[in-house]
């Protein structure tokens, strides 16, 4: 090696050295308590904490991964229409406990033995009568053996009933028992707080005490499942709460706030069919760290994460067992979502969400010194040195970036006040019909509608969701930071209550089943009654192909547009169509 290219390298390897040095020595200077920034670090302040914690990553703090998402996608494989859709005519009537008529009942024949995978859907007409097409997708004959199947029926006060299994004659037109629809329950309440106040935004659950028999919508091909009936919902500025449309019978109440405390032990409702039922819940809270927050506009961050650490750097200690084989007090194996909640029950000694007001908790913890973090994109926010019972702290974290605005029913303008937001990872900013927004979470309440998002750059997709919509995204790109986007407005679809009026050549269609397809999936379906109605349920607005195949092996179609209404009536002329 020569002169000329000695001195560079040399000169190279002096300058990575000193900066490997000022590393090692500035690595171990104190940072200060609050926001994670430049600002330099006050000499009277905490002992240094530590940087490196395995127990608290980047992604403990994201909201996303730790509380379950209500959209469940459910996309069925691609369906082709069967050369001749073979079918079961069922026919019955549905009545109340006095054997009154019931009109404007969904009813669902799910079969088993020979009927095995024939299904259909229906409503009762004024005098409480249905009659429906039972076929199944595979375009087979009814098999060998034993006929045999079940009506289900709801109605629009919440009222269920189910026949029992009932042996059917070998025939293409059967009747069955009447189903008999029982009153439904309701469950209110209050919740108050330590001091006897108020508890808005507290998440409130009931579980049934017993199985239900039930049969899981959105699929075809099932069997009358035994379930453990369960509900979730949050309380209003009043700290009440409310469950209609529940089975008659016990339940389990409980509720917990990640600021006010929990239930001490969950109470036994007895809820009848006769009436309303009430139940006052007190929240109890001890040994605790609580506190707020904040942005650095003073604003409350509602639902950041929050965790809290020992003095050695580690969370709680949280049980954290198997829970793929979990079962219910009665053996029953517990449902996902109720998994979910359990995993988030066990994890509460260590994470807390803040609420619409920006407040978290945490509970029975142990002599401290405790350490209270939270994260928020980039901008980390740290407390250290609490102990159990003392005064709320509050966390500052920086507000390099602000998105705001409010979610809106894209149908009457009003705001949406109680659904959940989430920033989405990758691309995917379409919202299709297979995506279902699950009743049985609780959603948190964001008075007026409003929401905000702090410190999301580069590519951002958000999506909103609240039972009795669509789910909405809202994608924005190339955010740099220091950006604030104000008054955006993400607007929710309501699921359409849709009755089509279809006809062929002029006639009404009478009796037949009817298919909504999507991407050549098969969404939703009915029969049409006599005057050639049907009537698919809760539809997502979107476009839909519409197809029925005739007795004959004629086959049917046409392109329906569901628009964006909480009810729509749509004329629908079929044509032909060689479609599969």
């Amino acid at each position: 090696m020569n002169q000329r290219m000695l001195v560079p390298a040399v000169a190279i390897f002096l300058a990575l050295a000193a900066g490997l040095g000022l590393w090692l020595v500035l690595r171990d200077t104190p940072s200060p308590i609050g926001t994670k920034d430049d600002r330099p670090a006050d000499p009277d302040g905490p002992p240094p904490r530590k940087r490196d914690n395995p127990a608290v990553a980047a992604r403990d703090f994201d909201p996303a991964v730790s509380q379950p998402d209500p959209v469940q996608a459910q996309r069925p494989e691609p369906f082709r229409t069967p050369e001749k859709l073979h079918r079961v005519e069922v026919s019955g009537r549905v009545v109340d406990e006095a054997g009154l008529a019931v009109p404007d009942a969904r009813v669902r024949f799910v079969g088993e033995g020979a009927l095995g995978d024939y299904t259909g859907t229906a409503h009762t007409d004024a005098g409480g009568r249905y009659t429906l097409a039972a076929w199944n997708t595979r375009g087979r004959a009814v098999g060998s053996g034993q006929r045999s199947g079940r009506v289900l029926a709801d109605d629009p006060l919440g009222r269920q009933g189910i026949t029992a299994l009932t042996n059917l004659a070998a025939e293409d037109a059967v009747d069955m028992p009447d189903v008999v629809l029982a009153a439904s329950a309701e469950i209110r309440g209050r919740v108050q707080d330590p001091s006897g106040g108020p508890a808005a935004g507290v998440t409130v659950s009931v579980r049934s005490m017993t199985t239900h028999e039930s049969i899981p919508e959105g699929q075809r091909s099932v069997r009358v499942q035994h379930v453990y009936l369960s509900r979730a919902a949050t309380t209003d500025h009043r700290g009440e709460f409310r469950f209609v449309g529940l089975r008659p019978g016990r339940y389990s109440l409980g509720a917990e706030s990640s600021y006010f405390g929990h239930a001490p032990q969950r109470q036994e409702v007895e809820a009848p069919a006769s009436r309303p039922v009430w139940a006052d819940v007190n929240l109890t809270a001890t040994a605790w760290v609580r506190g707020v927050v904040r942005d650095s506009d003073g604003r409350p961050v509602p639902g950041a994460v929050v965790r809290v650490t020992g003095a050695d750097g580690r969370p709680p200690a949280v049980r954290a067992p198997d829970l793929s084989n979990a079962r219910d007090e009665a053996g029953g194996v517990l449902g996902t979502s109720r998994k979910d909640d359990l995993r988030l029950r066990l994890n509460a000694g260590n994470m807390a969400l803040t609420d619409d007001q920006g407040r978290f908790g945490f509970f029975g913890l142990a002599a401290g010194p405790w350490t209270v973090t939270t994260r928020v994109g980039e901008s980390e926010a740290v407390v250290e040195g609490q102990e159990p019972g003392g005064p709320d702290v509050v966390l500052v974290v920086q507000a390099d970036s602000v998105l705001a605005g409010v979610v809106r029913d894209a149908e009457t303008g009003r705001p949406v006040e109680q659904f959940d937001l989430r920033l989405l990872r990758g691309s995917q900013d379409k919202v299709t019909p297979y995506d279902r927004v699950s009743a049985e979470r609780a959603f948190p309440l964001r008075p007026g509608g409003e929401w905000r998002v702090l410190n999301a750059t580069g590519s951002v997709l958000l999506r909103a969701s609240a039972p009795g919509y669509a789910p909405a995204t809202l994608k924005l790109d190339d955010l740099a930071a220091g950006q604030r986007r104000d008054n955006l407005e993400i607007r929710l679809l309501p699921l359409c209550s849709l009755t089509l009026n279809l006809s062929f050549e002029g006639a009404r269609l009478e009796f037949e089943p009817v298919m909504l397809m999507f991407e050549r999936g098969l969404v939703y379906e009915s029969t049409t009654d006599a005057a050639g109605r049907a009537r698919p349920g809760q539809v997502m607005p979107a476009r839909y192909e519409v197809r029925a195949v005739l007795r004959d092996g004629t086959r049917l179609a046409a392109t329906v547009d569901v628009p964006a209404r909480a009810a729509a009536t749509l004329e629908v002329a079929l044509i032909r169509s060689t479609e599969k």
